[in-house]
């Protein structure tokens, strides 16, 4: 401090013998990088439980870009729903691993919901968002057809009110998915349906 306090009077640089000026450039320039390390303890218990859980629901557990930032994609079909006579908009996504409801839906419609502590999920700019709760089924409207949702989580989108990733469609099991063609068909009380998607254009 003493040797800084010098060169400051002096008017010097505080790397160089050089007066120092806006235009300075000193020729002993130094990068410094700090790296902090937790505990040996603290360390351990994160590479050996925390690390792990993290790691294996982020794998598990994702939202794809599409979903997140309102945007089309090739495994993406909007379709027009209701849940309780309220009319949503809703996005069948193939690239989203759950489903997902706005929080204010869920809370306008009074969805009964559960905690869902510490439940992370990944977004397609690889941010990690937590869910708000779960909807342990959720029962909507599909073009006349009333379906069952599995396990709905409540999430900020920006892609619809209501997001139907893969559990959904691997719930289904014989289907037919023509994302250009816009439209699903399954099996359904005995019979195929089909549903139709908007072929409205948003920005992709």
């Amino acid at each position: 401090m003493a040797e800084q306090q010098l060169r400051r009077e002096k008017g010097l640089c505080f790397w160089c013998d050089e007066k120092f000026t806006p235009n300075n450039r000193c020729p002993n320039k130094h990068f410094r990088l700090y790296q902090l390390e937790p505990p040996e303890e603290d360390k351990a218990n994160l590479e050996e439980n925390v690390l792990p859980q993290l790691e294996h629901q982020v794998l598990q557990h994702h939202l794809s870009y599409n979903a997140m930032h309102d945007t089309s994609g090739p495994t993406t079909i909007r379709v027009k729903a209701q849940i309780n006579g309220l009319d949503i908009q809703a996005l069948i996504d193939g690239g989203s691993s759950d489903n997902f409801i706005q929080p204010h839906i869920a809370k306008f419609l009074n969805l009964p919901m559960q905690p869902a502590p510490g439940f992370k999920v990944m977004v397609g700019n690889f941010d990690i968002m937590v869910v708000e709760g779960c909807i342990p089924s959720l029962e909507i409207c599909l073009q006349g057809y009333k379906v069952q949702i599995p396990e709905v989580y409540v999430l900020y989108v920006a892609g619809g009110d209501l997001v139907i990733g893969t559990t959904w469609l691997k719930q289904l099991k014989t289907h037919i998915v023509d994302y250009e063609s816009s439209f699903i068909r399954f099996l359904h009380e005995g019979h195929f349906v089909t549903i139709y998607g908007d072929k409205t254009t948003v920005p992709r």
